[in-house]
């Protein structure tokens, strides 16, 4: 019966287009008649030149583009949210023991083989082929500018790694990395720094990420509440004239236990037709899919006529030729929102000061100088054993453009 019944509504639907047909077509004929008069009536002449050019204009190609990044503090900075230079994307394990990850970069040890893991992601849904990652160092300050690479082959040239990314994945590489030998009771300061290179990026002002280090002679152990914390930190002006420079500092560290939601989001790309093609288009047809439960599921373009058999309906339908469809993760909007809303303000009774003045007073630097800021940070009275302080500070440009920044882990002893 079921057989005999798709028949019947197949043939009406026959019918039916053989009485749409010669008028969609008359109508659609006119329509391309109009058009066709109104373009030759904004010609300068109904005989135009002859031309060598008889090829139509070929489509520009589709390239794929991939977005290969890592956690950027100055991209992160620009959008206004806090950032870390204890990065999440980079970690450190000692070479003869790589499974123990060092809990943070503070407490490295001189003369001694480490590991770098540098993860890199790709924030686009197209592969991200043949990524080269660079790893250098340089002194630990404000954008200093003396980078170094951080491994090395046999003739002292820079090594580099080359990973695929998946899209909307990530994928890690390693670097090996040999502190060098202190006099005792010394320390040295290092800023790890990671870069991405692709042909193809799609976004180039995610590709740099820093990490703070600490190479120790002898571990200096941690701090006592009410202690005073003096170190110096180098500044360097990028600009050839003289610069105001102002410094902030909050306390914010990465919420790795914390998972955020996104959702695909598919946008369909259709062709632009004209009127005279989207009449030409509408026919009847048989579509072998149930009819709409509800009233108002039927779609704005929809035009539907129930059948006597259930489960099939007709419908005039103009169908647009597609083109493409590009995909986007969403939800970022809440995640950025939400971090805009923390707060990253330093905690009661602990003051950070910069050559004895107010952080925001800062200091004038000559151009292409560099010269030791002096802070001193007063770790609360009231701290409780174990307490762990994450001081990010941060160096801006009077016009806040930002010049660099560090974190200084402080740990009170137990």
């Amino acid at each position: 019966m079921d057989f005999f019944r798709i028949l019947i509504l197949e043939v009406w639907a026959a019918l039916l287009r053989a009485l749409f047909l010669p008028v969609v077509f008359l109508v659609a004929t006119l329509f391309r008649l109009l058009r066709l008069l109104v373009r030759l009536w904004g010609a300068r002449s109904f005989y135009p030149e002859e031309s060598d050019d008889g090829c139509p204009p070929i489509p520009e190609a589709l390239v794929r583009r991939p977005d290969p990044c890592i956690y950027s503090q100055k991209l992160l900075l620009e959008q206004g949210l806090p950032v870390t230079w204890n990065n999440p994307d980079i970690w450190i394990a000692a070479a003869a023991d790589p499974a123990a990850v060092m809990p943070d970069s503070y407490h490295l040890t001189e003369d001694t083989d480490y590991l770098v893991t540098v993860r890199v992601h790709n924030a686009s849904t197209d592969a991200a082929l043949g990524v080269r990652v660079r790893l250098r160092h340089r002194s630990w300050g404000f954008n200093v500018p003396d980078l170094q690479p951080v491994e090395t082959d046999g003739a002292g040239q820079e090594v580099s790694r080359f990973v695929d990314v998946a899209p909307m994945g990530s994928s890690l590489t390693v670097f090996h990395w040999h502190t060098d030998a202190l006099p005792p009771g010394e320390v040295k300061h290092y800023c790890l720094q990671a870069s991405l290179e692709h042909p193809l990026d799609v976004n180039p002002a995610n590709n740099v990420g820093q990490e703070n280090t600490n190479v120790y002679a002898a571990n200096p152990g941690h701090v006592t509440p009410g202690e005073v914390v003096d170190v110096t930190i180098p500044l360097f002006n990028p600009d050839r004239f003289r610069q105001a420079v102002r410094f902030e500092a909050t306390m914010y560290r990465v919420d790795d236990a914390r998972r955020h939601v996104l959702r695909l989001d598919p946008n369909p790309g259709y062709r632009r037709w004209h009127l005279d093609e989207r009449i030409a288009n509408i026919v009847p047809t048989l579509h072998p899919h149930p009819p709409p439960t509800k009233p108002g599921d039927e779609g704005p373009s929809m035009r539907s006529v129930r059948s006597s058999a259930s489960g099939y309906r007709f419908s005039l339908r103009a169908q647009r030729p597609l083109v493409a469809v590009r995909t986007r993760y969403v939800g970022f909007v809440p995640v950025r929102e939400r971090l805009r809303g923390l707060d990253v303000a330093l905690p009661g009774g602990m003051q950070v000061r910069a050559e004895g003045r107010p952080l925001e007073e800062g200091l004038e630097l000559e151009g292409r100088d560099t010269v030791g800021v002096r802070f001193t940070l007063t770790v609360p009275v009231g701290a409780g054993p174990g307490a762990v302080f994450p001081i990010n500070l941060v160096a801006k440009k009077a016009n806040g453009v930002l010049i660099g920044g560090v974190t200084l882990l402080l740990r009170v002893k137990e």
